[in-house]
């Protein structure tokens, strides 16, 4: 059922070629699976329609069936240039995007299940793919075609533009078996996992690798930024000099007033030997990493 709550987003467009409208809304029903109408004035759009602009030149042109397109929907620029194409067809849609001089931007294709990203330029510069089940598979590209991302449902890679290593985050679901046989459905389907997250230098050496646990986040299952991550989650955190191993942040479970408390600990390494130099509170891991990674 379409939820009540509506999105209304005006397209500042002036009449119609057989119906006259001052001004045209696409509706966007806050729904699962998400659904639209296009409204000309109060009612929704029927038959063949034509917006212009003040040039005279065409808006957008297509053919509607109780506010909803029925064939190819066109947009196009102030100079006649076509800027969208939307393609609907039997279970998806198909959505074409150029750029003002004509060159394309992207291709998304939801029947086939992928997306492509285009620069000025024409060189690709995003290719995305995904199941039924949205594992996807992603790439970006600088745009002079050097690889920046490579990201599948269990790891992600940036690179430079020169094309070395930046990051490398891997993750591995934990807890599996008590997620299975959980007596809560919601729980059966709630997966957690270890992130293994490292960090290398501009000449691709390791100088960073954090070990943590997490459920994902919310725009992608991989972090952007160490304060993405709780700092009760952090497991352990080494830092590296010349790819040697030279201070660790480990957390450990404390016993404080009769209460286990999540502490910090810091080790520097000396002929092969970790020894402890300071423990404090685990919110103060962000402190440390940005000092530590100085």
């Amino acid at each position: 059922m379409k939820s009540l709550i509506t999105i209304l987003t005006l397209i500042p467009v002036m009449s119609f070629a057989q119906q006259k409208f001052d001004t045209i809304y696409v509706v966007n029903y806050i729904s699962n699976p998400s659904s639209s109408d296009f409204i000309c004035d109060k009612g929704k759009c029927e038959g063949w329609c034509e917006t212009y602009f003040d040039n005279g030149k065409v808006y957008w042109q297509g053919k509607f069936q109780d506010g909803q397109p029925t064939d190819s929907l066109f947009k196009y620029y102030p100079n006649g240039q076509l800027q969208e194409l939307f393609v609907p067809m039997d279970k998806g849609w198909r959505m074409l995007k150029y750029y003002f001089d004509g060159q394309i931007e992207s291709e998304y294709d939801v029947k086939e299940r992928f997306e492509k990203q285009f620069y000025p330029n024409g060189k690709l510069k995003l290719e995305s793919k995904w199941t039924k089940r949205y594992r996807s598979k992603t790439k970006e590209y600088y745009s002079t075609g050097v690889l920046k991302l490579a990201q599948k449902n269990k790891s992600l890679v940036k690179y430079g533009e020169d094309g070395i290593i930046v990051q490398r985050i891997k993750r591995k679901e934990i807890l599996v078996l008590d997620r299975i046989f959980s007596k809560d459905a919601y729980d059966r389907y709630y997966k957690f996992y270890e992130y293994e997250w490292e960090s290398f230098d501009k000449t691709g050496v390791l100088n960073r690798k954090i070990v943590f646990s997490n459920d994902g986040f919310l725009t992608s299952p991989f972090p952007d930024s160490v304060k993405q991550i709780d700092d009760y989650l952090f497991d352990i955190i080494t830092f590296y000099q010349n790819g040697q191993e030279f201070k660790k942040v480990e957390f450990k479970y404390v016993q404080e007033n009769d209460e286990l408390i999540k502490k910090l600990f810091i080790y520097r390494k000396e002929k092969n030997q970790w020894i402890e130099e300071k423990r404090t509170t685990a919110n103060k891991v962000y402190e440390i990493i940005t000092s530590l990674s100085a």
